[in-house]
C-alpha cells in the first residue's frame, strides 16, 4: 500500500453495520449518535462515501453531564468520571477540528 492509499474496505463491513441496526423498515437515513463516532470518521467515510456527517455541538458542560448520567457499560471507561469525560470531550473537539477541514463542503 503506497503513501496516501487506503486499504480496501470490504463491502461486507458496511452490510454488517446496517444489519446490526434495529429494523430500518425501508428508511434510507440513519442517525447514529454514539459518543465515540468522531474517532471513526475516516472509516465511516470509506464504508459510506455518500453519507453526510453532521457534527452538532452542544455546551461542553451540558454534554459531559448528559453522558455522565447515562448508564454506559464499563467498556465506556471515560463515561464514569467527570475528569475522564472532560478529557474525552477535549479529544472529541480535536477530532472534530481535524475532520472539519477535509469534510467541509463535501
Amino acid at each position: 500500500m503506497g503513501a496516501g492509499r487506503w486499504p480496501i474496505i470490504p463491502e461486507s463491513w458496511a452490510r454488517a453495520y446496517l444489519e446490526g441496526l434495529d429494523a430500518l423498515e425501508g428508511r434510507d437515513h440513519v442517525t447514529d449518535k454514539m459518543p465515540r463516532n468522531l474517532e471513526s470518521v475516516g472509516l465511516i467515510t470509506r464504508l459510506f462515501p455518500d453519507a453526510p456527517i453532521l457534527l452538532i455541538r452542544r455546551d461542553p458542560v451540558e454534554t459531559c453531564l448528559s453522558l455522565y448520567r447515562q448508564e454506559f457499560s464499563r467498556d465506556w471507561s471515560f463515561a464514569h468520571g467527570l475528569v475522564d469525560l472532560g478529557r474525552a470531550y477535549g479529544l472529541s473537539a480535536r477530532f472534530a477540528a481535524h475532520w472539519a477541514g477535509p469534510c467541509r463542503g463535501a
